[in-house]
């Protein structure tokens, strides 16, 4: 099976989310026109789940949506020139069609057991997302969620250090009610805050919730030129990191090399889906908290995760 065919059958089960994922990994670096079509539809697609789930569009709304990004996906796929190169698993795709449709209205998987309703009497807990340069703001709203008896998972707090910051980001959060993002352009160009970012959609999806909170210092998130600025960091980091792996393997120095592989997958995970998140973060709701409005805002916040939790 070539990936043009994988990702054909993706699309015939209605798995939009990873045909697109497919997509961008082909044609990145291949084909920068395509791959710009498809950094847009991943945004187009995600809004149309996020309007399903939030209940913001009824189902006929969604799966119209669903009709026309499936035939603008074929259309693309015809563009698509097969990538010989991208590794994929053939054995992913089940035999029979499973739709990956959001279940409008369900708030749990009902496979699952989620941290917030195992505490449900305990006291809500917030992860606090971000850059290391904005720690002042970070600090002053930890102090006042606490002062609220609201539970902070922050990482100058919780020693990151111990077990990898990955592996810290990862757990918190998992297991949080909710990632109050600290929006800035110091964290829109930080590539672990756009992951933690990620993962809270993930989750969000997942437990049929919304777990993110952005709340923003700066509005450079609505600057029109943000994605292609934070695309062209990304690159130039990225491509940092290939020269310094090719001289690993060319010195045999092969030990840190994985760490460094790593790293460039997860710089290559944020590039395909900036476009996505800053086109989020524009249609939602970002709470002021920035110079004379921190007070006000995080009093929303409260508001919000006391009656949400």
């Amino acid at each position: 099976m070539t990936h043009k065919q994988y990702i054909e059958k993706l699309i015939i089960q209605s798995n939009l989310t990873d045909a697109i994922e497919e997509l961008l990994t082909g044609t990145e670096e291949r084909q920068e026109r395509l791959y710009s079509k498809l950094i847009n539809m991943s945004a187009r697609n995600y809004r149309n789940i996020t309007d399903f789930l939030e209940n913001i569009i009824t189902r006929e709304i969604f799966g119209m949506e669903e009709a026309r990004i499936t035939k603008a996906l074929n259309s693309y796929l015809i563009e698509y020139n097969n990538n010989p190169n991208v590794t994929f698993d053939p054995q992913s795709i089940p035999n029979q069609v499973d739709s990956r449709s959001p279940q409008q209205g369900s708030s749990k998987n009902p496979n699952t057991t989620s941290h917030t309703q195992t505490k449900r009497d305990a006291k809500p807990t917030v992860f606090i997302s971000y850059n290391h340069k904005d720690r002042d703001l970070a600090l002053n709203i930890s102090q006042m969620l606490k002062d609220n008896e609201i539970e902070v998972i922050i990482d100058r707090e919780s020693n990151p250090a111990a077990g990898g910051f990955n592996e810290f980001s990862a757990k918190a959060v998992k297991e949080s009610d909710f990632t109050l993002l600290i929006l800035s352009e110091n964290s829109l160009f930080a590539p672990w805050v756009m992951l933690e970012v990620i993962d809270t959609f993930a989750h969000s999806r997942f437990e049929g919730k919304n777990k993110l909170i952005p709340v923003r210092k700066d509005k450079s998130f609505m600057r029109d030129e943000i994605v292609d600025k934070g695309i062209e960091n990304l690159n130039a980091e990225m491509r940092r990191l290939r020269s310094e792996i090719a001289d690993l393997y060319n010195n045999d120095a092969t030990d840190n090399v994985k760490s460094k592989e790593d790293k460039f997958s997860r710089l290559k995970r944020v590039k395909n889906s900036i476009g996505e998140l800053i086109s989020h973060l524009r249609q939602t709701l970002v709470i002021n908290v920035g110079e004379g409005n921190a007070y006000i805002g995080i009093q929303k916040v409260i508001k919000k995760i006391k009656e949400e939790v």
